[in-house]
């Protein structure tokens, strides 16, 4: 029982990054039971100030279909932790379920956001040489600064699975120079819909003069029925973004 206190509260950070707990333990002996029973009194110390950006590059390698539970939570702790570090994260996956992985790992960051660009790369080593998606994402604003921004001045659009990517690319690009942001939005359990969100923003810098957006993703719920969507706010490369 002590074993699975004592972990609890080793957890805390990893639930609450910045966070720390300040802890006073003691043991009394009751009247009325002869055991004795530990008591820990927990309360949050002062905030703990997030560690500087670094120039630091984390290779994550993002699982693909069915993967081992284990081994997912571990690939979205990594990137998690790395995040927090400061550091930047590169993954590289295409097929909607390395993506939607990787996607999946970004939402969960806690504490703060993940704001990403995303791009084609050559990938010339390996088995698998060709072009693959390039996540590039570090850590981004609080939540708390994030969910501040009125999401009513800038205009929502809609991603399927049947999403022509090039018009949605154009589309986003148009509301992002008129609002100065653009909020697009697709069903999360929807994996083919949110690989063409995805490859829409990787085809900015190809269908426009060069033109970058970065993203923010987050999970939440949207319609009378509350079905699950994904979240993605992009702005203009290098406006409030971080140099990733």
């Amino acid at each position: 029982a002590i074993d699975v206190l004592v972990a609890g509260l080793a957890a805390v950070p990893s639930l609450y990054p910045f966070k720390k707990l300040s802890c006073v333990a003691n043991v009394i002996h009751p009247a009325d039971d002869p055991r004795g029973r530990l008591f820990v009194y927990a309360t949050f110390g002062a905030a703990a100030a997030p560690q500087p950006l670094t120039e630091k590059v984390f290779q994550a390698y993002p699982p693909g279909a069915d993967p081992d539970p284990a081994k997912l939570g571990k690939f979205i702790a990594a990137v998690e932790d790395r995040i927090h570090q400061g550091d930047r994260v590169h993954m590289d996956g295409n097929g909607p379920d390395r993506i939607m992985n990787v996607v999946r790992a970004l939402c969960y960051i806690k504490g703060f956001t993940a704001e990403f660009r995303v791009g084609w790369w050559k990938n010339t080593t390996g088995n698998k040489q060709g072009k693959v998606l390039r996540f590039k994402a570090r850590r981004g604003q609080s939540w708390g600064e994030f969910n501040a921004i009125d999401f009513t001045e800038t205009s929502l659009l809609k991603a399927t699975s049947k999403t022509p990517v090039d018009k949605l690319s154009y589309a986003a690009l148009a509301e992002v120079k008129r609002h100065q942001a653009v909020a697009i939005h697709c069903f999360s359990d929807d994996k083919e819909a949110v690989a063409v969100a995805i490859k829409a923003l990787a085809a900015v810098p190809r269908v426009t003069d060069g033109s970058k957006l970065y993203c923010v993703p987050s999970f939440g719920r949207a319609g009378p029925d509350r079905k699950p969507v994904l979240r993605l706010y992009l702005r203009r490369y290098g406006q409030e973004a971080s140099e990733s």
